[in-house]
């Protein structure tokens, strides 16, 4: 039988899902720009309250994104696409 209302699946945030909008929040209000570099996995682990694979599923979602550039034995950078207007908007959007 075909319903006549047509509703969207509700998406349930996973914890992964929130520190990535935890980050993009920090991008949209300025408290993180291009170029900064984010604090190590632990301490990100110990700040945020969650285990190191939920950061790291976040950090791949991040990177898949463009946000966050990964440096072998540097760190992790927030990426400077992010300060081209294509990129805030994404960035925006994806908060809404």
């Amino acid at each position: 039988m075909e319903y006549p209302l047509k509703l969207k699946s509700i998406k349930r945030k996973t914890l992964s899902d929130m520190v990535v909008d935890e980050i993009i929040t920090l991008l949209t209000t300025g408290k993180l720009k291009p170029g900064d570099k984010l604090p190590s996995e632990l301490e990100l682990v110990e700040m945020l309250n969650v285990s190191r694979t939920v950061l790291r599923e976040a950090l791949i979602s991040l990177e898949t994104l463009g946000v966050i550039e990964r440096r072998t034995k540097e760190g992790t950078f927030i990426s400077h696409k992010i300060g081209t207007r294509p990129y805030h908007l994404m960035l925006l959007l994806q908060r809404i």
